[in-house]
């Protein structure tokens, strides 16, 4: 992620300087939104009006195969709300990263745009 750090490697210090952000109203960068997508499941904000959800989904924990969260399961399902013929589907946050767009516009480059962020566990 362009010189950034590595979304397995997060710290405890990494998350909370994002959420001081949020609870601070302060706008996220990038980096920012790609470190809260990785921690939580659900990530949601608008684009225009528009509502965009991400998922962070792992098979074996919804399942209930595996009580562990194993990261490295984790995939990524982005999309506008309620349009689940715009779901794109990501195997890492690295892949989401590079290549999540909105009407054939990459996210990171419209990122400027992107305002109202909220998450949940």
């Amino acid at each position: 992620m362009g010189g950034g750090v590595s979304m397995n490697d997060l710290t405890r210090e990494q998350i909370a300087a994002v959420h001081n952000k949020i609870n601070n109203n302060e706008k996220l960068n990038y980096e920012d939104f790609l470190i809260l997508c990785s921690s939580y499941g659900e990530v949601e904000f608008f684009y225009k009006s528009a509502k965009y959800g991400i998922l962070r989904l792992n098979d074996d924990y919804s399942s209930g195969k595996d009580k562990c969260w194993d990261k490295t399961k984790d995939y990524y399902v982005f999309y506008e709300w309620n349009k689940s013929e715009t779901e794109q589907k990501y195997k890492t946050i690295e892949e989401f990263a590079a290549k999540a767009s909105i009407k054939g516009q990459l996210l990171k480059d419209i990122w400027n745009e992107i305002d109202k962020i909220n998450y949940a566990s």
